[in-house]
């Protein structure tokens, strides 16, 4: 046996797995009701590990996590990707997506874009009900 053996239920897949179901399935997890109330499930398949694995460990890395590409459907391979934590942010269904110019960004995204910061570009569209486009173009002046 390898020095560096692990059983199958103590691998961090292997709990990402179990947390995926558990979100759908566990009534006492927090956010069960986020995904019950718009029916989100898991495919028949990924009910075994072993078919969730096979389906998903080829882009697997310790530094990612499980997320949905379209977060109004299921947990199944067509629609489960690997992503770091600013991919998943940026993937929320409470995200506010803002176009101008022909590109589709988060808050968040458009302030990385323009190196403004993320408070100034929400105050600006929620609080002062500026248009897309003031809120993204306007600079200010040294005269104020």
């Amino acid at each position: 046996m390898a020095d560096n053996y692990k059983p199958i239920s103590k691998t961090r897949i292997y709990n990402i797995w179990c947390c995926m179901r558990a979100r759908c399935d566990n009534t006492k997890v927090i956010n069960f009701n986020i995904y019950w109330w718009r029916w989100i499930t898991y495919c028949d398949k990924w009910k075994t590990f072993k078919w969730f694995y096979e389906d998903m460990k080829e882009w697997y890395s310790d530094i990612l996590s499980l997320d949905r590409i379209d977060n109004n459907w299921n947990y199944c391979k067509e629609n489960c990707r690997w992503a770091n934590r600013v991919t998943q942010c940026n993937n929320r269904s409470s995200n506010t997506f803002i176009e101008f110019n022909w590109m589709k960004k988060t808050i968040e995204e458009w302030s990385r874009f323009l190196n403004i910061k993320s408070s100034t570009l929400r105050q600006r569209y929620f609080c002062y009900k500026w248009s897309i486009e003031k809120c993204l173009t306007f600079k200010l002046t040294k005269n104020g």
